[in-house]
């Protein structure tokens, strides 16, 4: 995974575990960037405090004290390397739980090409997704928005479907932690049934960047409960233009979509009601006009009259049952 990291970004790719204290993985271009070979750093875990200018490695010591699982830290500090040349470098950091050993791991990707409008001191954290960037701020804030939204889930996965990033509100609601999922294929949290549609929408955002990929489908809770849940996904490029991670925003539709279906219903009812009326009002209601037209109006004593009046009462009783049974059905949905 780590080779594949590097491949991609081009940048110098740390990966260390902080529950053993050692290097799992330094990238060939932390000589180019760090002026340090990999087995210097294998060697001497502590080698890159050396570096950084003594002014600053206090601001960026503590700055890493707000690197929490699955919220990226950005440093921006300055290094002294080796070959006595000075470099500003930005220092993007993540730390996450290894699936495979459980342990935490502190993934460093670094470069020396550093925006000239990058103000960002060791001290600044930004709460959001690696990978991401906006002159303007706008981006960010949005970002930071959806990371603790209450309504809407923000996700990120790796160009080989594996989950890089969940927001709390995704957590909170299909009961996942952090460590459950990060690592984790993205079929892990679909039905079998639609991982197929999921992987549809993956292959469209790796050959499509920049296009939204719109995806509604059903996911489980860790309670066994199913949520329909609507999905618009992105995939994010590095400067390279190559596609690093498709970004998903979601939000639980299972009310909304469970309103739409009682809409349905209700109208189909409605148009059920209207057709049982036409067609059973229609025959007692024939007949009743056709009862009335024979009367004799002239002599209302003739006495067939009277016959027709029986026939109009039992008619009357007909269209009362009708009326009956389609106030009734109005409300228990029985249209039978």
């Amino acid at each position: 995974m780590f080779n594949h990291t590097s491949a991609v970004l081009n940048d110098c790719v740390l990966a260390y575990d902080l529950t053993e204290q050692r290097y799992l993985f330094i990238s060939p271009e932390v000589y180019t960037i760090l002026g340090l070979s990999p087995q210097q750093l294998y060697h001497d875990n502590n080698l890159w405090e050396t570096l950084i200018k003594p002014n600053e490695l206090a601001e960026v010591k503590e700055a890493l004290k707000n690197l929490y699982i699955n919220q990226p830290l950005e440093l921006t500090y300055t290094i002294n390397t080796p070959q006595q040349t000075t470099k500003k470098i930005l220092d993007k950091k993540r730390f996450y739980i290894d699936a495979a050993t459980g342990h935490s791991v502190m993934l460093s990707i670094i470069t020396d090409e550093v925006p000239a409008n990058n103000k960002t001191t060791a001290a600044e954290t930004f709460n959001q997704p690696a990978n991401v960037s906006d002159d303007s701020g706008f981006g960010k804030q949005f970002l930071n928005l959806l990371i603790d939204s209450k309504t809407s889930f923000l996700i990120r996965i790796d160009v080989n479907g594996n989950y890089s990033f969940i927001n709390g509100q995704y957590t909170k609601i299909f009961g996942y932690k952090p460590e459950d999922l990060l690592g984790k294929h993205f079929s892990v949290t679909t039905v079998p049934e639609e991982v197929h549609l999921c992987e549809d929408a993956f292959i469209k955002c790796i050959n499509n960047p920049g296009k939204i990929i719109s995806l509604l489908h059903k996911k489980p809770d860790i309670y066994g409960n199913l949520h329909d849940t609507e999905w618009e996904f992105i995939s994010v490029v590095n400067k390279y233009g190559t596609v690093c991670e498709i970004q998903g925003i979601g939000q639980d539709v299972t009310n909304r979509l469970k309103t739409e279906r009682q809409l349905l219903q209700q109208n189909k009812r409605i148009n059920d009601m209207a057709s049982l009326s036409s067609h059973e009002l229609r025959r007692p209601v024939a007949s009743m006009l056709g009862l009335i037209n024979i009367m004799d109006k002239e002599n209302l004593h003739n006495p067939e009259n009277k016959q027709i009046m029986d026939y109009l009462q039992i008619v009357s009783t007909e269209i009362d049952e009708v009326i009956r049974t389609i106030v009734d059905n109005a409300f228990t949905g029985n249209n039978s």
